[in-house]
């Protein structure tokens, strides 16, 4: 997958091959059309040496995996919106970092988050432009074993967290404010110099925290 949403390859509709063949690669509109299209989703991967990608929404409409392990530094700058039952998932490995810098907004979605690398949250708002940095409403967010969630600002997360294993939280200088139920086992790892409030949320299932940098 390119980094061109412009042009040809901000359309969508034509079959694999036309896609690819209409404005230098396909891009990541054409190939979130391609993966809805088909019954089990799909994963998306980008090009070697793509490390921004552009564009101002997309709708996720079936399961799709983006993973960007190939990238050791990659800016999503623009908005997913998830369908109602559907989760959006990504992906990077160890020593990696995924920024995203757009809303994500969705009806009863989930964003999942797998792979030991990082996602960082540089500028997720909800949808009535509020800076509590929520995610719309979607059904809550999904930390994988060795996970890591870290955010470059001050916000605050209403959504619920699902911990499946233990995941880190990152924040860095900043504040976080979790105000949902966390949910599932493992551990929940405090990170970053800043503060972690989690005085919001009811515990449900067998869940340990451990502060290793900042307050909690």
């Amino acid at each position: 997958t390119t980094a061109n949403d412009t042009g040809a390859n901000a359309t969508t509709g034509g079959s694999y091959a036309a896609e690819l063949a209409d404005g230098g690669g396909l891009s990541l509109r054409e190939a979130v059309a391609l993966a809805g299209a088909r019954p089990g989703g799909a994963t998306i991967r980008f090009a070697a040496g793509v490390s921004t990608v552009t564009f101002t929404s997309l709708t996720i409409a079936s399961d799709i995996t983006i993973d960007t392990d190939a990238q050791s530094a990659m800016t999503i700058e623009g908005s997913f919106d998830i369908a109602s039952g559907k989760t959006l998932t990504l992906s990077n490995g160890a020593g990696d970092n995924l920024t995203l810098s757009g809303q994500i907004t969705g009806s009863s979605g989930t964003l999942a988050k797998t792979g030991s690398g990082t996602l960082t949250l540089a500028g997720v708002y909800n949808a009535y432009g509020a800076d509590q940095g929520t995610f719309g409403s979607l059904v809550g967010v999904s930390l994988a074993e060795g996970t890591t969630l870290a955010v470059s600002a001050t916000k605050t997360l209403e959504n619920s967290i699902t911990l499946d294993g233990s995941a880190t939280i990152d924040t860095g200088d900043a504040t976080l404010t979790l105000k949902g139920v966390m949910y599932g086992h493992g551990g929940l790892i405090k990170a970053g110099n800043g503060t972690l409030v989690v005085g919001y949320n009811d515990f449900t299932g067998t869940v340990t925290t451990t502060v290793s940098g900042g307050t909690l």
